[in-house]
């Protein structure tokens, strides 16, 4: 209903009884930048030499005062940011649940019903 036209077209396929449960028990506020997030389109950014590009950066852990030089893959069709839990928890990081966990689509467009991003 009211929700399906709302939500990005390209977002139909994540709205179900799941969403709505969820929707109804999040505080106000996180409510709203999940409905926001789904009225948007997915965006991509590509690479201008391929599909991937790496750069070697500093992750500096602010809590712990530890920073850690690592390889960084910029772009490999990924749509947001995201960072390995393993490699968190090892770093020491702070982990947190989002309100909503992020869908993660295979590379044909369909959403991978095994995965998604929960922190």
């Amino acid at each position: 209903g009211i929700l399906n036209s709302w939500t990005h077209k390209k977002k139909g396929q994540e709205i179900d009884n799941n969403l709505i449960k969820e929707l109804n028990v999040l505080p106000l506020h996180k409510t709203v930048l999940t409905l926001e997030e789904l009225r948007h389109p997915k965006q991509f950014i590509r690479g201008t030499q391929g599909n991937q590009m790496n750069i070697t950066c500093r992750l500096t852990n602010l809590s712990m005062h530890k920073s850690t030089i690592i390889d960084v893959l910029l772009d490999s069709g990924c749509t947001g940011s995201c960072i390995d839990g393993k490699f968190a928890e090892k770093q020491g990081y702070e982990r947190h649940r989002i309100p909503k966990p992020i869908p993660v689509y295979n590379a044909d467009g369909t959403l991978n019903q095994d995965r998604s991003i929960k922190e």
